[in-house]
């Protein structure tokens, strides 16, 4: 317990804690860490130190090994290919990659997909001003031979020819891997087919959408899984967080300063404030001097009462950027916020219109 905790504060954290194994799980977890103690008690250990918990896992079999999971391209990663790339040689690569990117596609829908999926293009392409892309899918379907039987969309592509032969799913999914040898990126062989998913639900939270969309958009229903697919990507939030709070601030010179802002960066900054300064009131009520897992804990233990799962994880966001650029406080680092608040996510589903 921290000094400065009061007993409020460390018995709600406390609760919440009690509550962060799965229920429908709980029981394989209650065996998993009764075998450990076993373990633990035949070989008379009395604190569970690092050497402990490696001596243990060494004499359990690799049974399992964690996959790595995909890395992801950027935004100006994918502007730069997609402006750069030659056509001749990359159209079929640009066209698989809008369509993986804006639909956050599986290799296998992209290789289903046919010309009957696609209606009407302004439609799909909400943005139709940004770069060429409608310009590109257009001058790919005008490849399309007119002897072809199939409705696949996707058609094998060389030398600016289309032929009649459908592109297969491995081809597909080397999509990513492609565009990251013409980019010249570092572990090219770890932009696998899930890329393209991953790119963008990452894309998305980036851009500030809530995980309730992001899921709808992916077609998940876990919030955990969906988490899995977005790149923890703190120092690009970060950088959004100093562009947007230092909004009225004198900051002697910085480049921000004599920025002309929009009505939409002023409305994100006010946001930001707000949560900031609730979390900071809330404290303030609870004569919190220190900012501890322990005190996210109990803050967001309380707000779980009131708000939904995607609503917590806006306001967590927000506290989270606040506390890094005004606190030099990381609480992306606290193991059981994070637990905590995956776990006020099972069993929701979004309502339908």
């Amino acid at each position: 317990m921290n000094n400065c905790e009061s007993e409020e504060i460390v018995e709600a954290a406390n609760i919440a804690i009690s509550n962060l194994l799965p229920t429908k799980s709980r029981s394989l977890y209650d065996i998993a860490y009764n075998r450990f103690k076993k373990w633990c008690a035949e070989k008379n250990v009395q604190v569970y130190s690092k050497n402990v918990l490696l001596a243990y896992f060494s004499e359990k079999p690799v049974t399992d090994i964690k996959r790595k999971k995909s890395k992801i391209l950027t935004k100006s990663e994918i502007d730069r290919f997609l402006s750069s790339a030659d056509d001749k040689e990359f159209l079929m690569i640009k066209v698989g990659l809008i369509l993986g990117i804006a639909g956050a596609c599986r290799t296998d829908e992209l290789v289903n997909l046919t010309v009957d999926d696609i209606e009407d293009i302004p439609r799909i392409f909400v943005v139709t001003d940004v770069g060429n892309m409608l310009e590109l899918f257009r001058k790919y379907l005008s490849l399309r031979p007119p002897h072809v039987k199939h409705k696949r969309l996707f058609l094998y592509y060389k030398a600016g020819k289309c032929s009649s032969q459908p592109v297969g799913k491995n081809t597909m999914g080397k999509i990513p891997s492609v565009v990251a040898s013409y980019l010249k990126l570092p572990d090219v062989a770890c932009y696998t087919g899930h890329c393209l998913r991953r790119s963008s639900a990452t894309l998305l939270a980036d851009a500030g959408v809530d995980i309730t969309t992001i899921k709808r958009h992916s077609g998940w229903k876990s919030t955990t899984v969906a988490e899995g697919y977005v790149e923890n990507s703190i120092e690009n939030k970060t950088k959004i967080a100093n562009q947007v709070l230092v909004v009225g601030r004198d900051c002697g010179g910085c480049k921000y300063c004599n920025k002309q802002f929009t009505a939409y960066e002023v409305k994100i900054f006010i946001r930001y404030s707000l949560q900031s300064n609730r979390f900071k009131k809330w404290c303030a009520e609870k004569n919190v001097q220190v900012y501890s897992e322990n005190v996210l804990l109990a803050y967001f233990s309380e707000n779980a009462k009131n708000y939904k799962s995607s609503t917590l994880w806006a306001q967590y966001s927000m506290v989270k950027s606040c506390l890094i650029i005004y606190d030099n406080i990381d609480i992306s680092k606290f193991p059981k916020l994070i637990a905590f608040l995956k776990r006020t996510g099972d069993g929701y589903q979004a309502k339908k219109e």
